[in-house]
């Protein structure tokens, strides 16, 4: 079924006092049938080129003897059946773990045939994307972590796109954008200036930015500041 193509057998056509000479293998694609093969005598196979999914497809095989007489056989009728094609691919979060890695999690269509997502990346929003990693589909949602990262000097852009069992490329998700955090401390006044991009990629807007510090590597459960994304 991914190759899209079929292997059609017959059995040797018998006692022609010329012999058979040939086979013709025609194919019909929901028109009329066509030749696709001519193929020597004492052949029985035949792979066809690659067929269109989702449609009917008849097959007949004619034998010629060496004097032209001819012998149809059986007339075949198959649909090449695809993997259904998943509805939506959703970059769900991208989120810093620990200054060393990012956490992604990726909502596919759990109804189609999917085998799992090509993880991509880049620093730039609209190029540059490469292949970073695969991360099977065995649960909703599919969850990985990018290891190879650096987040602590740099944010990052990720995108996926969703393979189907065959392995053949879906549709692309949207692309979701890592917030990178600075901070400038102000010693005179005993303050720290932060400062961090945007979250982008989301479906819906940002409502808001939550801030919060620890002191000795203990953080506080409550922010120290609640900031309107529109601010």
């Amino acid at each position: 079924m991914c190759a899209r193509t079929i292997t059609l057998q017959w059995n040797e056509y018998e006692n022609w006092t010329a012999g058979v000479n040939r086979y013709e293998v025609y194919i019909s694609s929901g028109g009329p049938f066509t030749m696709e093969a001519s193929l020597p005598a004492g052949t029985n196979s035949h792979t066809t080129g690659v067929l269109t999914p989702g449609m009917n497809h008849r097959f007949v095989v004619l034998a010629v003897a060496g004097d032209g007489t001819t012998s149809l056989s059986n007339k075949l009728e198959l649909l090449l059946d695809q993997p259904p094609v998943p509805a939506f691919n959703y970059f769900q979060n991208a989120s810093v773990a620990g200054n060393t890695a990012v956490n992604l999690t990726v909502n596919v269509d759990q109804l189609a045939s999917v085998s799992g997502v090509r993880i991509e990346r880049s620093k730039l929003p609209g190029s540059g994307f490469t292949q970073i990693g695969y991360a099977q589909f065995v649960t909703n949602p599919i969850e990985w972590t990018d290891q190879q990262a650096n987040p602590a000097d740099d944010d990052y852009y990720y995108r996926t796109i969703v393979l189907d069992s065959c392995g053949n490329d879906g549709i692309m998700s949207n692309t979701l954008r890592t917030m990178h955090l600075t901070a400038t401390p102000d010693q005179n006044l005993q303050e720290v200036d932060l400062a961090w991009n945007g979250s982008e990629g989301w479906d819906g807007n940002v409502s808001e930015y939550r801030i919060y510090r620890s002191v000795n590597e203990v953080w506080d459960p409550i922010p120290v500041a609640v900031l309107s994304a529109s601010a």
